[in-house]
């Protein structure tokens, strides 16, 4: 799950990037780096520590959506589907399994 997430997904992401340079893709990366929960974490805890600066362009992107109240709730509410998600199937499979 780790591989295919933070290598396989980046990459693609990266060269989806590369590939339409020519064009905004601003509109484009903020939402595609939130279905990653590798790549939000990592931007929620940059912003935290003011790095943005170090992140070019794209972390100024970043800091204008995540930096405000709107961008962090989204940011807590799309974290907490990554773990509640997963939860709540694993659960419904264990209960079925024990009948």
């Amino acid at each position: 799950m780790w591989f295919t997430l933070a290598i396989l997904y980046d990459g693609l992401v990266l060269a989806l990037v590369y590939w339409f340079s020519d064009y905004p893709v601003e509109a484009f990366v903020v939402p595609v780096a939130s279905l990653n929960p590798l790549d939000l974490a990592r931007i929620v805890v940059l912003l935290q520590f003011d790095t943005a600066a170090l992140m070019g362009y794209t972390g100024a992107v970043y800091q204008d959506f995540f930096g405000s109240y709107l961008g962090m709730l989204v940011a807590s509410a799309v974290l907490l589907l990554w773990v509640a998600v997963p939860l709540v199937v694993a659960v419904r499979r264990f209960k079925r399994m024990d009948l």
